[in-house]
């Protein structure tokens, strides 16, 4: 079986647990958004990015 490289909007915010909207937000969040990659009318999120981004999220909000 094949490994995701990246996932599509619905399908990271389904591994997630959460809305596309709220997905939504944090890719268009101006500090610390979500990475994301432009591919025609496509945004793919890269499934390590979207590891890393979560860990930083938790700790950032750990912090507050």
């Amino acid at each position: 079986m094949e490994t995701k490289t990246c996932f599509s909007r619905e399908e990271a915010a389904a591994s997630v647990g959460i809305s596309l909207p709220v997905l939504d937000e944090f890719l268009k969040r101006s500090t610390d958004p979500l990475p994301s990659i432009r591919a025609g009318r496509r945004i793919l999120i890269p499934v390590n990015s979207l590891t890393r981004w979560l860990d930083q999220e938790a700790q950032r909000q750990g912090e507050a």
